[in-house]
């Protein structure tokens, strides 16, 4: 399953890039999520609010950079995984070196 899967990756702190209407059904699915620093999101309607249930705030993309100089954070988990193609190339652009988990369609962790 997709939550054993998770466990041994999620090992150290981590957030979650993208707030899709989903992710609020994977933070109840899936508990461990819930321990997350915050989520980014490229939406400015989003920003500066927090995910329904589980209050994570919603920070601007440019903080995910400035978070992972300051190693709060080593992975980042992509709720937005069928936007992957254009996430991930984008956030490599900005600086981001640390490891991302694609969840869908199958559970894929790229490493740096």
């Amino acid at each position: 399953t997709l939550r054993a899967g998770l466990e041994p990756i999620l090992d150290g702190p981590f957030a979650i890039y993208g707030a899709p209407a989903k992710l609020t059904t994977m933070l109840a699915a899936i508990p461990m999520l819930r321990k997350a620093k915050c989520v980014f999101d490229d939406n400015p309607e989003k920003i500066g609010k927090w995910t329904p249930a589980t209050h994570l705030p919603i920070n601007p993309p440019l903080a995910l950079t400035r978070a992972n100089e300051g190693v709060l954070l080593g992975t980042l988990f992509l709720a937005s995984h069928n936007f992957a193609s254009e996430i991930i190339p984008r956030l490599r652009q900005q600086g981001y070196c640390g490891k991302i988990i694609v969840p869908f369609p199958e559970l894929k962790v790229i490493n740096a």
